[in-house]
């Protein structure tokens, strides 16, 4: 079991730590991921533990339905994810982690349609009130946009991964 993360979550959010161990724990979700590209996704974070604490955070939200928040920690954990990619397997110096949607195109530009996914993840993002004051999303048809946006964020690094050989056993 990942005890670093989850010691870190029990220090920092002890109700996350238990959700986790409840419902998230099993002999196949800890030791044995369910995919090639689960297992390129764990090299990718491994050693990373915010990107662990936003990966988990999203995943809890999915569950309870805040989609806000949701949208607020996978984008987090797609440019950390970004960021960590560039350094890990590209091998390319990067000081701070990328956000910005110019600065992320050139990670995903073999992949058809990343730019139109990263812009719209880009406006969510300045839409979204937990992270940008013009709080757009309060008053529009919110829900189909951000459950939209999460799963073509998750199918880009998914077809990022898909190809690339890194060292995992398998």
């Amino acid at each position: 079991m990942h005890e670093d993360l989850l010691k870190t979550l029990r220090e920092t959010e002890p109700g996350l730590d238990a959700y986790i161990r409840m419902f998230c724990t099993s002999d196949r979700f800890v030791t044995s991921p369910a995919s090639d590209v689960d297992s390129k996704l764990i090299f990718v974070i491994s050693g990373d533990v915010p990107s662990m604490i936003q990966f988990a955070n999203q995943l809890y939200h999915k569950v309870t339905h805040n989609y806000f928040e949701q949208v607020s920690y996978i984008r987090a954990f797609f440019d950390r994810f970004s960021t960590l990619y560039k350094r890990k397997v590209l091998h390319k110096k990067q000081k701070s982690f990328l956000y910005k949607e110019n600065d992320l195109i050139p990670i995903y530009s073999s992949i058809d349609d990343s730019k139109k996914v990263l812009h719209k993840a880009e406006i969510l993002r300045q839409h979204n009130p937990l992270i940008h004051a013009s709080s757009e999303l309060i008053i529009d048809s919110y829900k189909k946009d951000i459950c939209e946006v999460i799963e073509s964020m998750a199918e880009l690094i998914s077809a990022l991964l898909k190809d690339t050989d890194l060292p995992i056993r398998k």
